[in-house]
């Protein structure tokens, strides 16, 4: 599996701890794109899908969450465990990440070859 469109499928941060499970015990190891846009995931699934990004999925490298109510918190917790290494487009649109969410994402050298 290389892709899995789960978009619009309001998983919720519950639903992303379950995902985020399955993804750390290594389901989807060449999985490399993963939409999850529309989902209402919130920060606490951003932190969820942080730990599965830190143990798993180590062909990522294009992650939609476009539209999940995100704060600068939830960008914060994707940005420490270093995943931006190896993801080259991160859709963040229509989320509250403000400036404080860049900062955390473009402050490493790892942000830099984002899309």
């Amino acid at each position: 599996l290389q892709r899995l469109a789960l978009s619009g499928r309001w998983l919720g941060a519950d639903g992303m701890a379950a995902l985020a499970i399955a993804f750390e015990q290594g389901c989807c190891p060449a999985l490399q794109r993963l939409e999850l846009d529309r989902n209402a995931l919130g920060d606490e699934g951003a932190g969820a899908l942080a730990g599965a990004l830190k143990h798993g999925l180590p062909s990522l490298t294009w992650l939609s969450l476009a539209l999940n109510s995100i704060t600068a918190r939830g960008v914060a917790a994707l940005s420490v465990v270093r995943v931006l290494r190896r993801v080259r487009q991160l859709d963040l649109r229509s989320n509250d990440v403000m400036d404080q969410g860049l900062a955390a994402l473009f402050c490493e050298e790892e942000g830099a070859h984002l899309q």
